[in-house]
């Protein structure tokens, strides 16, 4: 099925499915080819990496029974790809906006077999209601919908202890995925000060996010933005994520502390 971009836009949503779980592993060039040869080229979008699926239901935040659905019950897909829209000099929130738009169409046309929606680039599980909600809220006038298109994770990292018995205290890190579909880099936060929400990391790191959406590409390594726990954080260049999916260029923030 194609759904043509609204208002005259050029470019158009390819809608189709396949009554076979989401390939998580994206093939191999050697005993699935044409699975491997798909992902590729880009058929299960341009930002996908293998195992997003496996990523986005242990990450999920909002949605606790995300991991079993998926695995208890998901027998096939319903894939949207956009294409033409980008190429024509669109704006990819216009973009995303509309397939999201779709894919909300398509949960609520299917309520009793649809599952949730899924975010590839953004590693993202969500229910209807979520999808639902933050639309109605863009809609609306509200915020750029970063929560539907941007995973943000949460991991602890245990510091190895030294030969005299002295171990440094663990470290969180928070990062996001998936703003490469704004043409944005990622963001990451390490920090090991228990005086710093989570929640307001990872709000800290979507409202940067969307700054930098609205200005562009302004904030450059070393300069230094107010944020949670009352103090500045300072920004420097990552060229490659420590975790998977790759992604390169992130930038790196960390609490300026006295």
């Amino acid at each position: 099925m194609l759904l043509p971009f609204p208002g005259g836009a050029s470019g158009q949503v390819i809608a189709d499915s396949f009554a076979y779980p989401w390939p998580d592993d994206m093939g191999d060039p050697q005993t699935a080819p044409d699975l491997f040869a798909g992902w590729t080229m880009g058929q299960f979008g341009p930002l996908t990496f293998p195992r997003a699926l496996e990523r986005a239901a242990r990450d999920s935040v909002s949605w606790s029974d995300a991991v079993g659905d998926w695995r208890n019950q998901h027998t096939g897909v319903v894939r949207l790809r956009s294409q033409g829209f980008a190429a024509a000099g669109g704006h990819p929130v216009d973009e995303l906006a509309f397939v999201t738009e779709a894919a909300l169409a398509l949960l609520e046309l299917l309520p009793d077999s649809a599952l949730c929606y899924f975010n590839p680039a953004g590693e993202l599980l969500l229910p209807t209601q979520a999808v639902r909600e933050s639309l109605d809220r863009f809609r609306g006038g509200g915020a750029v919908p970063l929560e539907i298109w941007c995973g943000t994770r949460v991991f602890r990292i245990e510091a190895p202890a030294f030969d005299l018995g002295e171990t440094l205290p663990p470290q969180v890190l928070v990062d996001t995925v998936g703003l490469g579909q704004l043409n944005l880099p990622d963001h990451e936060v390490r920090f090991s000060d228990a005086r710093f929400a989570i929640q307001e990391v990872q709000a800290f790191l979507l409202n940067t996010a969307a700054y930098q959406l609205k200005n562009g590409p302004v904030i450059r390594a070393g300069d230094t933005i107010n944020g949670p726990g009352g103090v500045s954080w300072r920004m420097s260049e990552q060229p490659n994520s420590l975790l998977d999916p790759p992604r390169r260029g992130l930038l790196s923030w960390q609490p300026v502390l006295r």
